[in-house]
C-alpha cells in the first residue's frame, strides 16, 4: 500500500518550474516538489527569500537549489532569462504559477489617498497588479508551453488562485478605514479563465492545465482579522500551510492524469457559507 501511493505521488524525473518559489507558499511548494523527487526550478524577485529558501532547507540536506532571480511584471527579462538559461539546459515539463501580489505594494498609497473607495482607486495601481498577476503569468506560461511543444514531452500547467477570484472580498473584515482593493479579485477571476481557455485550447495534445483555488493561510494576521475570516469559513479556521501540500502534489503527479481544465477549491468551505 506505502508503495502503491508513493508511486501514485511521485515526481520522479519530473522538472518542475515555480515561479515565486521563495515566497511564503511558493518555499512550501517547492520543499514537497523536492521531498517527492521532483526537480524544482524557481524564479523568484527576492534574492533574500532566495538565499533563505536556499541555506535553510537545501545546503542542510547538502542539495543544491536552482533558482533565477526574475521580475515576472518585466516579459522582457523573463523572456531572456527562460531562453538563455533555463530552456537551453532544463527540460520544464511542468510550471506552477505561483508568483502573485495583493496589496502591500499598494497601502502606502492608499494611506495617502482621502478615500480608497472604488471610485476613487487609482488605475495604474490596477495595472501594477495585472503587469505580474495576469501578463506575467501567461507569459511565462507561453515560454513553458512553447519549450513542451518543442520537446514533444508531456505538459503540466497549475496556475494557483484565489477564493477572491470567485467571490469578492467582504470588506467588513478588513481592518476599519481601509478597504480590499479589487486588482487581485479581477486578476484572480482572469486566472481561472486563462486556465478554462487553455485547457480547451490544448485539448487532444500531452498538455494539461488545472488551477487551485486557495483560502487564506493565516500569516501574521491581527488576532481579529483572524476571527473575523474564521467565522466565514465551514470549518471555522483559516488554512494552515501545510492543508495545501497533498492537493498540489496531486495536480504535479500521475494521480491527476485524467483532470485537465479543473479548478480545485480547497478553502475550508467559505465558499459554501
Amino acid at each position: 500500500m506505502n508503495n502503491f501511493i508513493k508511486n501514485k505521488f511521485s515526481l520522479d524525473n519530473r522538472i518542475i518550474l515555480i515561479t515565486g518559489g521563495a515566497g511564503f507558499l511558493g518555499t512550501r511548494i517547492t520543499m514537497n516538489i523536492r521531498k517527492c523527487n521532483g526537480f524544482p526550478i524557481i524564479i523568484d524577485n527576492n534574492l533574500k527569500s532566495i538565499n533563505s529558501l536556499k541555506k535553510k532547507y537545501f545546503e542542510t540536506f547538502n542539495q543544491k537549489l536552482i533558482y533565477f532571480k526574475g521580475d515576472l511584471s518585466k516579459p522582457k527579462q523573463i523572456k531572456t532569462l527562460f531562453k538563455k538559461k533555463i530552456d537551453p539546459i532544463y527540460k520544464v515539463d511542468s510550471l506552477v504559477n505561483c508568483a502573485s501580489t495583493d496589496t502591500p505594494h499598494t497601502l502606502k498609497n492608499l494611506r495617502n489617498l482621502k478615500k480608497n473607495k472604488f471610485h476613487t482607486y487609482p488605475l495604474d495601481l490596477i495595472e501594477k497588479s495585472f503587469s505580474l498577476n495576469l501578463i506575467g503569468t501567461i507569459n511565462i506560461t507561453q515560454l513553458v508551453i512553447g519549450s513542451i511543444i518543442k520537446n514533444n514531452i508531456k505538459g503540466n500547467i497549475i496556475n494557483i488562485s484565489s477564493i477572491y477570484g470567485i467571490k469578492g472580498p467582504d470588506q467588513s473584515i478588513y481592518r476599519k478605514g481601509f478597504e480590499k482593493p479589487i486588482d487581485y479579485t479581477i486578476s484572480k477571476a482572469s486566472i481561472n479563465g486563462m486556465t478554462t481557455y487553455l485547457a480547451n485550447y490544448y485539448k487532444n495534445t500531452k498538455i494539461r492545465i488545472n488551477s487551485i483555488t486557495l483560502g487564506g493561510i493565516e500569516n501574521n494576521m491581527s488576532k481579529k482579522f483572524i476571527e473575523n475570516y474564521s467565522n466565514k469559513t465551514l470549518l471555522g479556521r483559516m488554512a494552515r500551510l501545510d492543508d495545501y501540500d497533498g492537493a498540489i502534489i496531486f495536480l504535479l503527479s500521475s494521480s491527476s492524469e485524467y483532470m485537465t481544465g479543473s479548478n480545485l477549491i480547497i478553502d475550508g468551505g467559505y465558499l459554501n457559507k
